[in-house]
């Protein structure tokens, strides 16, 4: 079913919307790229990911930390050579302790057209504008004839849509920077949007200590004053470590995966290794000491915030600077 969809998850679970994007256009003929972007009080996060690294549909996990429940909006924008070509949007809410999944659709009736919606609108699939709006919460009354909500078991991640061929790989560790605008604390919000992947499953693991991914999509989340370490493997896996206000850190990206390891206010990030053809993107952020090892044909890039000892240790190819605190090991500057 082409529209809009979300399943409400299990109580006591991760806050978070997980975005689902696919598209009835031909690909790479009418649309090459989706770029996503996410909105709440005045915040903007984004992620961008090329169609030729990872085949629809897309999944995009949206993580809620902290701040107001919303509204927020989140919008996919279907890309052709770098031109907008199509959108579609929903102002909605997160549901606290709830999974919710929202279906946003490039739909091809929309091509040309959905510019012209208003802000609060979208594009439907016949190609005519309607209200943007979508609140699926559990208490939030009957859905939209076009929207169904569905109890998922506990513990089980979101289904997805056949894709019609091998699922891809996260083209948001090195392909979907972040938009360049501030997080920023003022807003009272704080929400993670991890790397778009398109992988077999999608799991949100609280890590207590340690946490293990292979040949999946996993956001790892750790944290609170406690020693952490994580892993992710497998050329199916695409993984979002957080490891925030923790002691000490460390975390293996091998095997072909595509891991985004973010810290902040850490005491050490210990030793991040990729490894094995694995492709890593670190962030740490004022944190006393972030180690990174690239090895075995893996590809890293480590950006350092306000932090004193950080630094790329080992390199087995070309390791350059590249000015702001960011430092690459086999790959190009961003």
């Amino acid at each position: 079913m082409i529209g809009l969809l979300m399943l409400a998850g299990c109580q006591g679970g991760p806050t978070e919307i997980v975005v689902i994007t696919d598209s009835d256009a031909p690909v790479p003929e009418a649309l090459d790229a989706v770029r996503f972007e996410v909105v709440q009080g005045g915040v903007v996060w984004a992620r961008e990911t090329s169609l030729d690294q990872t085949p629809l549909p897309l999944v995009l996990p949206v993580v809620h930390e902290r701040g107001p429940l919303g509204p927020l909006t989140i919008r996919a924008i279907g890309l052709k050579d770098g031109e907008v070509v199509t959108d579609a949007r929903a102002r909605t809410w997160f549901a606290a302790g709830r999974s919710l999944q929202l279906r946003l659709d490039l739909h091809a009736a929309c091509f040309g057209r959905s510019l012209a919606c208003a802000p609060d609108e979208t594009c439907g699939e016949d190609g005519a504008c309607r209200p943007a709006e979508v609140d699926l919460r559990p208490d939030a009354g009957p859905p939209e004839p076009d929207a169904r909500v569905a109890e998922m078991d506990a513990g089980a991640p979101p289904s997805r849509p056949d894709s019609g061929g091998d699922p891809g790989l996260d083209a948001g560790v090195d392909a979907g920077v972040d938009s360049g605008v501030d997080s920023g604390v003022d807003s009272g919000v704080d929400a993670w949007v991890p790397p778009v992947d398109s992988g077999p499953c999608a799991r949100t693991q609280s890590c207590r200590g340690s946490c293990a991914c292979a040949d999946c999509g996993c956001t790892q989340r750790c944290g609170g004053d406690q020693d952490c370490s994580g892993s992710c493997a497998g050329a199916g896996s695409v993984c979002a470590f957080s490891a925030d206000e923790s002691s000490n850190v460390d975390y293996v990206c091998t095997d072909g995966a595509r891991c985004e390891v973010r810290a902040e206010e850490v005491s050490n990030v210990e030793d991040v290794v990729c490894e094995r053809g694995a492709d890593c993107d670190v962030r740490c952020d004022e944190v006393s000491n972030c180690f990174v090892r690239c090895r075995s044909g893996a590809r890293c890039a480590l950006r350092c915030n306000e932090t004193s000892n950080c630094r790329i240790e080992e390199c087995d190819g070309e390791l350059r600077s590249c000015g702001g605190g960011v430092r690459v090991c086999n790959r190009p500057c961003p």
